[in-house]
């Protein structure tokens, strides 16, 4: 589950009917996640002291707002640079990918503008995907209308992740004389739900989940590796 306020920066006026391009003004309130891999169920909650790793950097900026601009596409733009200034202050999140997960998680904001939308019907968004060493988001979206009423539009979501052939980053030590590293082949698919709000572009609801099948590599070892990763993403305004 992911919380966060989204709202559009002093001078631009109301934020109901918003479209792109729009400065926004996000601020992360709360991460957690029930994450399934070979079986074994864990769970992070970035709140807790005893957060995972990745998730102890993502602590760093909770309630610290980021000025973003998304352009007439719905893509992202550092245009302020606080993204390229978090990195900097806070070094351990470039590893993350900080411009990749908010490029996620706002691609959906705009999805279907210009649409003439009709229940039943699907429609499809291209995916400009960040330029990361490890990109396992798919290159096109599907969203099939299920409900249109006065308040919210309502749809189905799918995404077929292709073939990628990865290698990791951090490597694997075999002895401390011979590090060798993780070679990953993996394919993936999501599915779930999502809602908008007709009155105000910047409030959606997000639940989906992620299946992933790996192969892993390092010198002749091999090992199979499935994941299992629940969304609820819900954005607010203050």
């Amino acid at each position: 589950m992911l919380k966060f306020d989204l709202t559009a920066a002093h001078g631009q006026g109301s934020t109901y009917m918003q479209q792109p391009p729009l400065a926004v003004k996000f601020l992360l309130r709360d991460i957690f996640i029930n994450l399934s891999v070979n079986g074994e169920e864990m769970t992070f909650d970035s709140r807790k002291e005893k957060a995972s790793i990745p998730l102890m950097q993502l602590r760093r900026i909770l309630d610290k707002p980021i000025r973003l601009i998304i352009d007439s596409r719905g893509c992202l733009v550092d245009e302020t640079n606080d993204i390229k200034r978090l990195g900097q202050e806070f070094p351990a999140l470039q590893a993350l990918s900080l411009n990749g997960m908010l490029e996620d998680l706002l691609r959906h904001l705009f999805a279907l503008i210009g649409k003439d939308l009709e229940e039943g019907m699907t429609y499809e968004q291209a995916c400009k995907n960040v330029d990361d060493e490890i990109n396992l988001f798919p290159e096109r979206l599907t969203y099939e209308v299920k409900e249109i009423t006065e308040k919210e539009v309502k749809a189905l979501i799918r995404g077929q992740i292709d073939q990628k052939d990865l290698t990791l980053r951090a490597p694997l030590q075999m002895n401390q004389q011979n590090e060798k590293p993780i070679l990953m082949t993996v394919t993936g698919a999501l599915h779930g739900k999502i809602s908008w709000d007709r009155k105000n572009a910047l409030l959606y609801t997000l639940n989906t989940e992620w299946n992933y099948n790996a192969q892993l590599q390092s010198g002749e070892i091999h090992w199979p590796l499935h994941a299992t990763v629940f969304h609820q993403i819900t954005s607010s305004q203050l």
